[in-house]
């Protein structure tokens, strides 16, 4: 049996999240964030920054 791909509900098919460390922002404490590198997102672990996640 095919297993169905389906968007992540966790990225919104994005692949990327808002980052946990700086909340999207960027920067902590007028540094540039170590987790995303200023970028404000990380790459989802749910779908592995794919978007897409199988049944």
């Amino acid at each position: 049996m095919e297993k169905e791909m389906h968007i992540c509900r966790h990225c919104g098919g994005d692949g990327k999240m808002t980052c946990p460390r700086c909340g999207g922002d960027g920067r902590i404490q007028k540094e540039t964030c170590y987790y995303c590198q200023g970028e404000g997102k990380v790459e989802c672990r749910a779908c592995d920054g794919t978007g897409w996640v199988e049944d």
